[in-house]
């Protein structure tokens, strides 16, 4: 049953099952410095902030759908979000997949609630915000299934919520850009007859994504942030993607299913046009770059927009960055123009 909410019903919530699975993350993970713990006043303005952003996005028609595939796990939801669900005409919309962060092992399509209504808006494009399953339960490729499995359901059904399953975009942030990538290479994989002309997937949108299957301490694009503690350290990313793989052989990382930069190249020529959004003081940004060029050497159309004095996962957060609620409405805008739409 499809059931519509207002915006300003949707609270971001934190989803039970990410309890137990921080608790083990902070027991396992190496020692770091403790970082404060946020005041409550600025809680209190987090926690506002949120409320009016969602007042501003106050005519967001949202709806959700509960396992619509009938072949995922329980827990697993979409909801998608029409800023303006009046359409002009016979004018179908665009469609963005939007897949959320966490290192494969934390958060949930809620965290991402305020950024898929910004996109939404900013956009005029139809938003699904994708949830998939997390290690260390359902380790790797458990999370990439889910993900494809999601974007088929789009793809056959998505028509009924006004969206055009011919023009469908791929984004994610952080592990949710990993996961945008892998959903566009897996399908160009297993669909080599498929062009640039007659493939669904238009283009993607790739934030701060982990795209490589390691990460060089030692590579001056990265050492210098691969310590630093309240960004994104190295330690931290290689114990998320040992969560990921469940801390079997390292050799599962050579596969474009984990890190898209592996992607063949008879799929790679056929890449979509692709924007990509990294931080300055990041230790994923060189994943970012060098992916980017790799698909240009390919003639791939392709967009890198490198925000100063930010971190990870600063994308639509002003809390953390002046610079985060901007980059959603530039990073939209160079996607239109990018893909003529």
């Amino acid at each position: 049953m499809d059931i519509a909410f207002s915006a300003l019903k949707c609270r971001q919530v934190i989803s039970l099952r990410l309890l137990p699975q921080a608790r083990r993350v902070r027991a396992a993970a190496p020692p770091q410095t403790p970082n404060k713990v946020a005041h409550p006043l600025a809680r209190h303005a987090q926690r506002q902030q949120q409320r009016a952003q969602e007042h501003a996005f106050r005519h967001c028609k949202l709806e959700r759908q509960s396992n619509p595939t009938g072949i995922l796990d329980a827990s697993i939801k979409l909801r998608i979000y029409n800023y303006d669900s009046a359409l002009k005409g016979d004018a179908m919309k665009p469609v963005m997949l939007w897949y959320h962060g966490g290192g494969h092992v934390v958060g949930s399509m809620s965290q991402d609630h305020v950024i898929a209504l910004q996109l939404a808006k900013e956009s005029n494009f139809i938003v699904v915000n994708v949830d998939y399953r997390l290690a260390p339960e359902y380790t790797f490729p458990v999370g990439p299934e889910d993900c494809y499995a999601a974007f088929s359901w789009v793809y056959e059904n998505i028509a009924k919520y006004g969206g055009d399953s011919n023009r469908i975009i791929i984004g994610g942030e952080s592990a949710g850009g990993n996961l945008a990538a892998v959903i566009t290479s897996e399908y160009l994989v297993t669909h080599p007859d498929t062009d640039a002309k007659s493939s669904p997937i238009i283009g993607t949108l790739l934030v701060s994504a982990g795209l490589a299957a390691s990460s060089d301490p030692t590579d001056p694009d990265i050492s210098p942030f691969a310590d630093t503690t309240g960004l994104l350290p190295l330690v931290t990313l290689e114990h998320f993607r040992d969560l990921y793989t469940g801390n079997v052989d390292r050799s599962v990382r050579q596969t474009h299913l984990f890190a898209p930069a592996l992607t063949p190249e008879y799929a790679l020529e056929r890449f979509p046009p692709t924007v990509f959004v990294v931080a300055k003081y990041d230790v994923l940004t060189k994943d970012s770059t060098d992916f980017a060029h790799k698909l240009q050497t390919l003639g791939i159309h392709t967009k890198v927009m490198l925000y100063e004095s930010t971190i990870h996962l600063f994308f639509g957060r002003s809390i953390i960055s002046p610079r985060g609620r901007i980059a959603v409405t530039e990073a939209c805008q160079a996607l239109k123009k990018l893909l003529d739409l």
